[in-house]
């Protein structure tokens, strides 16, 4: 059974990302950046240890809401190594944000990325290099980046980015 070994990989990865987690909600709105963090430690976690995304809310495993009274939330898997938790506000005045996942042989590594000013529409993907030591590269328009390694950072991995 892999949910427990799910589990335990997401409580820990929780530990490891509250030292960033204070900067981040302090720029940005909290909502959309507590939910995508909830959906992105979700997803690296199940890619890391089965080799799929979840593709709806229902079956990630903690609460992310389709929506809330300020924004909309969506899973949109790009292919098999790519997925993307996309927030978008229902008003007029806030940010939108993405969280990014990528798989690369067993191994994931994740962006959050908030628009710099208010938009309707989510930032691009996130450039997110195979390559652990390279850093991920919000899309202009937006802020934030990697918040969680999934990985340890000596891994040999080639590098590209999308």
């Amino acid at each position: 059974m892999r949910l427990p070994q799910t589990l335990l990989y997401v409580l820990t990865l929780s530990l490891v990302a509250c030292r960033q987690e204070a900067s981040v909600t302090a720029r940005w709105h909290e909502e959309p950046v507590k939910y995508l963090r909830l959906a992105v430690l979700f997803e690296s976690a199940n890619y890391t240890t089965t080799g799929n995304f979840v593709e709806n809310f229902d079956r990630v495993g903690v609460t992310v809401p389709d929506e809330t009274q300020d924004y909309r939330y969506a899973i949109e898997r790009l292919d098999s190594r790519r997925v993307r938790i996309v927030a978008r506000p229902k008003a007029d005045g806030l940010h939108s944000a993405i969280a990014a996942v990528v798989g690369y042989d067993g191994n994931a590594r994740d962006a959050i990325c908030v628009s710099d000013d208010p938009a309707s529409e989510p930032p691009k993907f996130p450039t997110i290099p195979a390559n652990f030591a390279k850093p991920v590269r919000c899309p202009p328009g937006s802020s934030g980046g990697e918040l969680y390694e999934l990985s340890p950072v000596n891994r040999s991995h080639e590098s590209s980015s999308f």
